[in-house]
Parts: C-alpha cells; sequence; structure tokens
C-alpha cells in the first residue's frame, strides 16, 4: 500500500512538472526561442478567419514540408511540436534542432551562437547598440562586447520576437527591448538586427 502511494504520488509530481515544461513558452505573436541548449523553437500566430481556410488542409501541408525538409538532412532535424485553431487564430509550433535548421527551412538570415562563432561567420558589429540596463550609456562594440567571450548573440533579418535562456545585455538600435529574456526586431526595419546576452 505504501508503495503504491509513494508511485502515485511520483506520477503525480511528474505531471505537474510535464505541465510545466509544457507552459514555459507560449507566444501570443511570432516569436522564435533560442533555448540554452542551442535548439530553436518557432512560433507563428496568425489570423485563421477565411470561410475557406482548411485546417486539416494547412496541417496537413506543414507536416508534409517538415517531413520533405527532414529528408534532406537525413535526420530528424524538425518536428512540429503543436499546431492548434482556435478563435479564429492558429498557433503553430515547431522544434528545430539547430539554428541552421531554422535559417534554412525559412529561407531567412539567421543565426544562434558566441559572439567569437559570430564574428567568424563574417558577421560584424559595427551598428549602434542599446544597453539593456541603461539606455542612455554609450555602448562600444569592440570593447563591450567583442571582447567578452562568455556572451551569445542572435542575428536575424525577421520582424519577429525573440526569446532566450538567459539575460539580454545588448540590442541593435533596430531592436526593441520588451523583457530581461525577450525583444523584439521593429517593424519596417533595415538589416540585420542583434541580440547580446548572457546565459
Amino acid at each position: 500500500m505504501k508503495k503504491m502511494c509513494v508511485l502515485t504520488l511520483t506520477i503525480l509530481i511528474m505531471a505537474v512538472f510535464a505541465g510545466c515544461s509544457m507552459k514555459a513558452f507560449d507566444a501570443d505573436e511570432d516569436t522564435v526561442y533560442v533555448q540554452k541548449k542551442g535548439t530553436v523553437i518557432g512560433a507563428i500566430v496568425e489570423k485563421f478567419e477565411k470561410d475557406y481556410y482548411d485546417a486539416e488542409e494547412l496541417e496537413e501541408m506543414i507536416n508534409s514540408e517538415v517531413a520533405e525538409y527532414n529528408g534532406t538532412t537525413e535526420r530528424k532535424s524538425l518536428e512540429v511540436a503543436s499546431f492548434e485553431v482556435a478563435s479564429k487564430m492558429v498557433k503553430l509550433f515547431i522544434n528545430y534542432e539547430t539554428a541552421e535548421d531554422y535559417a534554412a527551412f525559412n529561407n531567412t538570415n539567421f543565426f544562434a551562437g558566441t559572439v567569437d562563432e559570430a564574428v567568424a561567420a563574417g558577421y560584424e558589429f559595427d551598428g549602434k547598440f542599446t544597453d539593456a540596463k541603461d539606455k542612455d550609456a554609450s555602448v562600444n562594440a569592440k570593447k563591450d562586447i567583442l571582447k567578452q567571450a562568455e556572451y551569445n548573440v542572435v542575428i536575424l533579418e525577421e520582424q519577429i520576437n525573440v526569446q532566450i535562456d538567459g539575460e539580454i545585455l545588448y540590442v541593435s538600435e533596430n531592436t526593441e527591448l520588451l523583457a530581461k529574456n525577450l525583444a523584439k526586431v521593429a517593424e519596417g526595419s533595415e538589416g540585420l538586427a542583434y541580440i547580446v546576452y548572457e546565459k
């Protein structure tokens, strides 16, 4: 009897933690979430209100495109985590094994890694940056960013929200800080957006 109680309690605790992990990332707008281990979750949130829209056809098309991409990489690089249509909105969450997979599948410029890796890949930190803790502070990219080996960066061209595991330290001038771990690339902005953070 005692073993049964312990087993039941264990299952309940696992269910609670599973529920928490499922709710760890949600989005009401298009968002890309770069996780600490380097994997990426892409969230697409769009209106779905036309009568001629077919949710099943859309889901089948998405699954087909994901399967086709996985076929080219010979590994399970992408996975549809969830697809939901409710209240005339569609929410799609896709898990990407790497930032490179996100860039390739979405045909966009997207980088996630260390600052040193970004420089080695040819990215230049020559634009203006804002200090997340002091918006009026002057930021010298060569001194304040490039010399910090422990810093990570997300670089992208999409006008989208970006969530990270860690604390944002600097953002490029075309990016707005929404929270300590969330930023938004400004609509109508040109060029690449940089989000520098520490895990």
